[in-house]
């Protein structure tokens, strides 16, 4: 009876160490990964069709017991569609920036001027978040 949360438990002790965190936001050249909880969300650039920071709505449950819920308590939520329907979330992006609204700004300069995603590899884009510079 106690085996299943105490194991759930375990894993999200470890994903901790290894993250060193509950999570992180990685942005690459290539792509990026969300990692919130036990879940890592991946995409590549080319797939991205819109950043927002509209957090979408969910729905539980099923049949007549299905319950639709927005999610009021995102804060600074980081929402990315991508080209084949998905919608990729960070629904508290200022646990990962001292501004999370500058990190969604961030993250959507570099899906829109892929010129500039050398800068993820050299410590610039973090200066770039810093300093909220999100024009080319």
């Amino acid at each position: 009876m106690f085996g299943g949360p105490a194991l759930v438990c375990a894993v999200l002790v470890w994903l901790m160490i290894k993250r060193r965190g509950g999570g992180y936001v990685r942005l690459t050249p290539q792509g990026f990964v969300f990692a919130e909880g036990l879940v890592a969300k991946r995409g590549t650039w080319s797939d991205v069709t819109a950043v927002t920071d509209v957090a979408p709505k969910r729905s539980y449950g099923w049949g007549p017991f299905k319950l639709t819920f927005s999610h009021a308590y995102a804060l600074c939520p980081i929402t990315i569609a991508m080209a084949n329907g998905k919608l990729m979330t960070v629904k508290q992006a200022g646990l990962y920036a001292t501004d999370g609204d500058a990190l969604r700004e961030v993250v959507r300069f570099y899906w829109q001027h892929p010129g500039y995603r050398v800068e993820l590899t050299d410590g610039r884009a973090l200066q770039r978040l810093r300093d909220a510079q999100f024009e080319a």
